[in-house]
């Protein structure tokens, strides 16, 4: 299946919980709605900077829009309205928007060399995990430090009980009751840690890809690596 588009260049996807439903971000201020069986475009979400990463919430109700200008855009699904936006929501490009399966807490990731976690039902940051180079972003430093800290992907766990992410070329892992870390594996891949994922509800695994181009595995129960 192809789905063609008018743009020129995609900067994110998401998918519906039901599988109906295609969501593309672009460097446009909107993004598209696509019905996949019929492969048509049936309404959009506008009148925001471009998206730079969205997610849609388990329930279906609600997508979160990481913007390419700090900000986050919460629109409703069903009636295609904005319910808020939340402005400065980091000092940079947000890279990554995850939604928690529990559909009231939502994350993002950003070039800031920040995670930050977000009550989706008051739509007011929680907590703040700041990366090395962080303090120096913020006082608009230019240092290899900052690029080695960036936010390049996040994952949940399938029991909302832990975050991985990519940190510049390691992988961390952290508690979200506490925000604490929880492991962290050094320069897992070279440069660039540019995807990260959970296995399954019952393997402590995580994978992840990197600049390098190797897929490699890791325990976080057993804070070990698996293999590659």
């Amino acid at each position: 299946m192809v789905i063609e588009s008018d743009q020129k260049l995609i900067s994110c996807l998401a998918i519906t919980p039901n599988s109906k439903y295609l969501l593309s971000g672009y460097h446009e201020p909107f993004v598209q709605i696509w019905e996949i069986q019929t492969k048509k475009p049936i309404g959009k979400f506008s009148k925001f900077d471009f998206a730079s990463s969205m997610a849609v919430s388990p329930d279906g109700k609600k997508v979160v829009i990481g913007t390419t200008y700090q900000y986050v855009s919460i629109w409703d699904f069903e009636t295609r309205t904005e319910i808020t936006n939340i402005k400065d929501a980091h000092l940079s490009e947000i890279n990554n928007t995850l939604i928690l399966h529990n559909n009231i807490q939502f994350l993002t990731g950003s070039r800031d060399c920040s995670i930050k976690l977000w009550d989706l039902m008051k739509f007011q940051e929680k907590a703040i995990l700041k990366q090395e180079g962080y303090e120096m972003f913020s006082k608009g430093e230019s240092d290899t430090k900052h690029i080695e800290s960036e936010v390049r992907c996040l994952a949940i766990s399938h029991d909302d009980r832990f975050i991985a992410a990519g940190v510049g070329p390691h992988v961390k892992i952290w508690h979200v009751s506490t925000m604490t870390l929880h492991t962290e594996f050094k320069d897992a891949h070279d440069e660039f840690t540019d995807s990260v994922a959970f296995v399954s509800k019952k393997c402590k695994w995580v994978i992840s890809a990197g600049y390098d181009r190797k897929v490699k595995c890791w325990d976080y129960e057993k804070k070990s690596f698996v293999g590659e």
